[in-house]
Order: C-alpha cells, then structure tokens, then sequence
C-alpha cells in the first residue's frame, strides 16, 4: 500500500530536512570557532581564568541561527523562489463574548496569583545576599549623600534598577530592606500583568488561547521546582519588554484606528530609550529591536495621515525617553555614555561570563527551539514575499499588516 503524501507534507519534510541539516553543521562548527583572547585590560573572571574570547559564543550563535536560514535561502532561490506549498494557519475564530467575560478576568487573576507564588531574587528568606540585595542598597545610600551616578559611583545595571529602586522604596515604606522587596514584588505583580495584556493581545478576541500561553510560559517559570531545570525567568525589569510588545501586537491588529494609532507610537517610541533608565541590557535590546521595526510598522499602518502621526509622535516620544534616562543619571551624560558604551562592554563579559555550554541537554534543547522558531518565521516570510504580487513595497506592506507580531 502506496501513501500518497500532499505537497503541504513532502514540503514540510523538505524544510525541516534544512533545518536538521543546518543545525547539524553548525553543531560540528561550533567547536571550530575560536577567536583569539585578549585581556589589555587586566579583567579577572571565569573567562579569563581558562583564556576564552567571549565574543566566541556570539559568533557561534549566529553560526548556529544563520546555517539553516542560508540552507533555506538557498533552497527558496535554487526552486524559483516558490514555497506555495507552505502558509502559516492562522485561527480566525474568536471567543464568544459570554466566554470572553469569564477568560479575561481569569486571565488577570492567574496572573496575580503567579506573580503572588513566583517569589522575585530576593524577596524570601531572612538571609540577606550582601552583594546581590546590595547592587541596589549601596549605590541608592551614596546617591541619599550626593554623589552622582557613573561620575561618582558606577553600578552595572541601570539607574532605576539598582539605585532608584531602593530610593522609591525607602520613600514609601521607609528605610529597610524588607522595603526594597516589598516594592519588587510590586514590580513582580505589574509585570506578570502586563504578560498577561500582551497574551490577550497576541490572541485578540480569543482569550482561551491567551490563557493557553499564559498557564504554559508560567509552567516554564516554575519548571525548576518540577523538574530542577529553570527554562526561563520572568523578571520584573521585563515589563518594559511585555509593553513593547503588547504596543507592537496593537499597531498590527489597530493601525487603521487613528487615536490608537498616535498611542501606540507613543509607547513605541518612549519605552525603548527610556528603559535604559530601568536597565541597560533591556534598554540596548528594544532600541535594537524599534529601529529595525520602525519600517515594518510604517509600511503596515494605512496609507493616510496615520503614517505621520506615527512618525512624528515616536520620535518626540523617544526624545522625552532621553530625557526621563537623563533625569535619572542626574544629567551626567558624558560618564554615562562612557561607561555604557566603552568600559561595560570591555569588561562585562571577561568579569562575570561563562562558556554557554551547549553539550548540555537543556541548553541544546533551548537553542534548538530558538533556532527553530527563527527559521519558522523566516519560511513563512518568504512564503507571502513569494505569493504577493507587486513590488517591494507592496511585499513589506503586506508582511506588516498579517505577520508583523
């Protein structure tokens, strides 16, 4: 008995044939790739005990994400650029609004009592982590004497996440450490809130997926106390990266509506720069990940008075970012953008990097799934590149309005 497969399956085999390959070769070129160290600046830590070159795992993620997207590249160009046999499904149904009133409130009250049972770094225990609990405490006291931020004290994370923090915190419930935690497990709670906005927004209109997403990515969060390997940490700093996101979801399913639209552009513009006010690392990512949204969102918005309201809005938004980030490092911008862009990113990973050990099962599996979900993305764009007549704009345009999120 012959099985007769439908274009839709043999293709799927084809492309998860590339992906296996890719991720094969790169494996066996990840051992390969072995820049030279280099250590002028006497840094000391795991890395520099065993003389590795940090920059190793970057290039070797990229390696690992880059491979199979070149083998589909190539394939996509070798068949005449036709992938018709593969589209992404998209659900349409959405949730009846009996059903609706009962999923969302569930939705915010799952999130409550997650963020409630998911205790932050430090806020449990009678014991007190000196240097973890103090990279907030110490600078925020040398900050109460008058001392500047990055010209008189430096710390890693950013102004609000360490010295601020602990300020607002002494502010409001008084000067101890029980204050400090208190007020991050606010933060807890107000993040796992803002997880729970961007599900709902990811699935407008069908709240029991939302739910879905949300029991799954909170399963992952406890995975450690189940099964002693933490797949993921919700931290509460990701808020800013749940509102940047739930914004983006947003512009794709309500660009056409002009008052959401101005903000929308608000949000988008303002909250990348402004988080390196809250932490450096989110702040770097968003505005990495905004410039090269900011196109895609343009195209994607109707072609009327909505393209520059958006424009002008997230750029004067992104100005009044500066200037909350310029506020909480008391204007000390010269010191600020010496120690964020010349003395972080010469010693931050010589002094407390390691090896990403990716002969380990969990962080194999992790990097597969990356990977995975990359190049998803990646056939799924090409798909509608191929199957959209027109130019290159008219491409960009549709991608944004049906694929943006």
């Amino acid at each position: 008995m012959k099985i007769k497969l439908t274009s839709r399956a043999k293709g799927s085999i084809v492309l998860s044939s590339l992906l296996i390959t890719g991720l094969i070769a790169a494996r066996w070129i990840w051992p390969l790739i072995c820049l030279p160290y280099a250590n002028p600046w006497q840094v000391s830590g795991p890395l520099t005990s065993i003389g590795y070159n940090p920059n190793n795992d970057i290039l070797r993620f990229g390696v690992w994400i880059g491979l199979p997207l070149l083998f589909l590249f190539l394939f996509w160009t070798i068949t005449g650029k036709n992938l018709s046999f593969w589209h992404w499904q998209t659900c349409t149904q959405e949730t009846s609004h009996a059903r609706r009133k009962i999923f969302v409130p569930a939705l915010m009250i799952m999130a409550l009592v997650a963020s409630l049972n998911i205790p932050t770094d430090h806020a449990c225990g009678k014991l007190v982590d000196t240097f973890h609990e103090g990279e907030s405490l110490g600078p925020a006291v040398s900050l109460l004497h008058g001392k500047a931020p990055y010209r008189d004290i430096i710390f890693l994370h950013g102004p609000y996440q360490d010295p601020l923090r602990s300020m607002l915190a002494f502010r409001l419930f008084g000067k101890s450490i029980g204050a400090v935690r208190t007020l991050e497990s606010i933060h807890q709670m107000i993040a796992m809130l803002l997880l729970a906005i961007l599900c709902l927004a990811l699935f407008p209109g069908r709240p029991t997926h939302a739910l879905v997403l949300l029991m799954g990515l909170i399963g992952l969060q406890i995975s450690h106390k189940l099964w002693g390997v933490e797949f993921i940490r919700l931290k509460s700093r990701d808020m800013t990266t749940f509102a940047f996101l739930t914004i983006c979801a947003l512009l794709q399913h309500k660009g056409k509506n002009t008052r959401i639209t101005a903000a929308c552009a608000f949000v988008f513009g303002a909250v990348p720069v402004a988080a390196f006010a809250y932490s450096i690392d989110c702040g770097f990512f968003l505005t990495a990940a905004m410039v090269m949204l900011w196109p895609l969102v343009w195209f994607g918005l109707a072609k009327n008075h909505n393209r520059l309201i958006f424009i002008l809005i997230s750029f004067l938004s992104a100005l009044l970012g500066a200037m909350l980030v310029g506020w909480s490092i008391r204007w000390q911008w010269k010191p600020f953008t010496t120690f964020v862009l010349g003395t972080m990113p010469r010693y931050k990973e010589l002094m407390d990097g390691f090896v990403f050990p990716i002969h380990k099962w969990p962080f194999l599996m992790v990097s597969i799934v990356l990977a995975a979900v990359v190049y998803l993305v990646a056939v799924n764009l090409l798909c509608i590149w191929s199957s959209t007549k027109g130019g290159p704009a008219v491409k960009l345009e549709t991608i944004s309005r049906n694929r943006l999120v």
